[in-house]
């Protein structure tokens, strides 16, 4: 499916519908082709301008923060918030590995922490509550 750049409700209500394959308008030269081979290989294909968008409306699902939700944050260290930041930004495990200068097998422990410390069920759960936790509202000084 091609959308335009300013994704709406038809993004949202074709992804409920199965659609899996998105690619936005202006980088439809350089997103189509990934879009087919996504395709062949029956996976999922969003353009990177789309992401924000989605992650915004599933986010918008999440329960709002509580002092429960306050406290498990509290337990994660250091670079797990740094991790969870970096999901929230749906960044794959090997760019957060290149960023942090890290392996990957470190990425994923890193993961398998922050999805049990804060009692979440998936990685895909982790990068919602990443998103919808932004910076603002954890405070700038536990994400730095």
């Amino acid at each position: 499916m091609v959308v335009s750049d300013s994704p709406d409700d038809i993004v949202l209500n074709a992804v409920k519908q199965g659609v899996r394959r998105v690619v936005a308008e202006s980088v439809v030269e350089e997103d189509l082709v990934r879009a087919v081979r996504a395709t062949a290989k029956k996976t999922a294909f969003l353009s990177e301008s789309i992401t924000p968008y989605l992650l915004d409306c599933l986010a918008s699902r999440l329960p709002e923060h509580t002092s429960g939700t306050r406290k498990a944050l509290d337990r994660l260290s250091h670079r797990e918030h740094q991790v969870l930041r970096l999901l929230g930004k749906a960044w794959t495990n090997s760019e957060i590995a290149s960023t942090l200068r890290i392996s990957e097998a470190t990425v994923r422990s890193h993961i398998y922490h922050i999805v049990t410390k804060l009692d979440l069920k998936t990685r895909t759960e982790a990068v919602l509550f990443g998103h919808h936790f932004t910076l603002a509202t954890l405070g700038q000084a536990r994400f730095t």
